[in-house]
């Protein structure tokens, strides 16, 4: 009898551990991620003038931002909150840091600023560093965290003014295993 009382305890112990466990809806976040990001931008191009002559028409062009990976930290915010700050070490670059809020299940990302960098020329060897605005959210399938993000925002480009208009941001992190 009281082996099974001690079952039975340890039982409802085990369940009530686990159900703490996922009280804090961000928890689920929570850890060390590899990622990788990549976008394509549809961006508008203002007339280039100079001395009053136009030297360029408006036009609406496709761009590439260059790809980041590396090393992605999502941990609690400290403030007893549902939020969460999401860092990222990209190889080679600099850092990112972002803050996100767990609601329904998903990391709801509002609008921030971040540097971005953007292929430009022919060859799409040059760059363009500009910072844009990003936003969106995110979902969590077992260990990977699928992010939906869209950039906006003014840049100048070779002395244009350039508008993204639009984004389709493929990001994607995998949590580390131990």
């Amino acid at each position: 009898m009281r082996k099974i009382l001690f079952f039975v305890a340890a039982a409802i112990m085990a369940v009530l551990m686990a159900s703490s466990c996922t009280k804090d809806p961000a928890a689920s976040f929570c850890g060390n991620y590899s990622f990788k990001c990549s976008a394509v931008l549809e961006v508008d191009r203002d007339e280039q003038t100079i001395n009053g002559t136009v030297v360029a028409e408006a036009d609406k062009i496709t761009r590439y931002a260059v790809t980041e990976s590396g090393q992605m930290d999502i941990v609690p915010s400290g403030d007893g909150s549902s939020n969460v700050v999401i860092t990222m070490n990209i190889t080679g670059g600099g850092l990112v840091i972002l803050q996100a809020e767990c609601k329904d299940g998903e990391l709801i990302i509002p609008s921030q600023s971040k540097h971005v960098d953007i292929k430009t020329g022919i060859s799409g060897l040059e760059t363009t560093e500009c910072m844009l605005m990003v936003g969106g959210s995110a979902k969590k399938l077992e260990n990977i965290v699928v992010f939906e993000l869209e950039y906006s925002g003014d840049y100048t480009e070779n002395g244009r003014s350039c508008h993204v208009s639009g984004s389709e941001v493929s990001f994607r992190a995998k949590l580390n295993e131990d």
